[in-house]
């Protein structure tokens, strides 16, 4: 089977993680007083130079300490918050946290859907300072005690590797698989869609995996969201059948198997498959509910930072807008500022 190079997926690839600009939180914590002092002192004289602050400031400085703290921070009177400065008007400024509060964020952030240090890192670094990446897993090392996850059950595992997949824009090609989850009202299976480009996923619980019943979730999603140029899947007797060749048929998309007992091709889907295993592994050892729970973990899932589509969320580059409504994460964030 020829493929066409996804130079996407490469540059996907080769991309390392970004380096933390914030300083050591441990050096920024230690001057914490100081630097609220000079702040509070100039955003409540704003016509105080330097030489004033330090007169009436009852902690040991200089000029150049001063200044360099009042070009980097500013404390706001109304919420009684010290705030780190913005490098340009396309970012808020962030707010400073003690490392109590980063503790607690980290926290809330884990129980929300019991998600790793880097993820967590990802979700506050746009709001709070000082946020490293190192720091922030040790934290999450020393103080996240999730019984939830100590406690997660097992789930039947599907055996997948990866590969690059050509995708340029959204609907461009979409990857479908089916994931095999414990009975539950008569649901046995996950039908799972993802969008190559974007990473964007959807999807719904199914009874069976006959060709009548996958042929009608891929046909509602194409009615939803408009037919994919190319089609992918393994070859399952669930998606090599004359029904799903029917309903591709009619809107010209190309059906593109791999080759016999060789998944690597379905890289994208088989890696949502992982993380959709990790969240119902934790979630199900208090709730079994799990066809309820989907659509909370998709919405959770295409609005949250993906390493592969950063800057943006996969809800982002598939829609080409914001997503309006609140997202989980921001909502744990205004629930902190609220707390503190």
């Amino acid at each position: 089977m020829n493929t066409i190079p996804d130079e996407g997926f490469q540059l996907a690839k080769e991309k390392k993680k970004p380096v933390s600009k914030d300083p050591n939180p441990e050096a920024f914590w230690r001057d914490y007083d100081k630097v609220v002092s000079i702040c509070k002192l100039k955003a409540e004289n704003p016509k105080w130079g330097s030489a004033k602050i330090i007169k009436f400031c009852k902690e040991q400085l200089n000029d150049r300490m001063v200044r360099k703290y009042l070009e980097n921070y500013f404390y706001d009177l109304t919420s009684n918050h010290l705030y780190k400065k913005s490098v340009d008007l396309a970012t808020p400024h962030r707010k400073c946290l003690l490392k109590e509060d980063l503790i607690s964020l980290v926290k809330k952030n884990h129980a929300l859907d019991h998600r790793k240090s880097h993820s967590i890192y990802e979700s506050i670094r746009r709001f709070v300072f000082p946020v490293v990446r190192e720091n922030v897993k040790l934290l999450f090392d020393l103080y996240v005690d999730c019984e939830q996850c100590k406690s997660a059950i097992s789930l039947p595992k599907t055996e997948r590797t990866r590969r690059p997949i050509p995708a340029t824009y959204p609907n461009s090609r979409w990857q479908i698989d089916l994931k095999k989850m414990p009975p539950h009202k008569g649901f046995q299976y996950i039908c799972n869609i993802v969008d190559c480009f974007s990473r964007f996923a959807f999807g719904q619980a199914c009874k069976t995996k006959s060709a009548t019943e996958i042929s009608k979730v891929v046909l509602s999603y194409i009615y939803l969201y408009g037919a994919p140029r190319i089609l992918q899947s393994d070859n399952g007797k669930e998606f090599r059948n004359s029904n799903l060749k029917e309903v591709v048929d009619q809107f010209d998309t190309v059906q593109m198997h791999g080759r016999p007992y060789h998944p690597q091709s379905q890289g994208r889907v088989e890696r949502f498959n992982r993380t959709l295993t990790e969240y119902f592994r934790i979630k199900m050892s208090e709730r079994s509910n799990w066809s309820d729970q989907l659509p909370e973990f998709y919405y959770a899932y295409n609005n949250r930072l993906n390493k592969a589509t950063r800057p943006k969320t996969p809800y982002q580059l598939f829609f080409t807008r914001p997503n309006f409504a609140v997202p989980l994460d921001d909502q744990v964030f205004t629930l902190l500022c609220l707390m503190y």
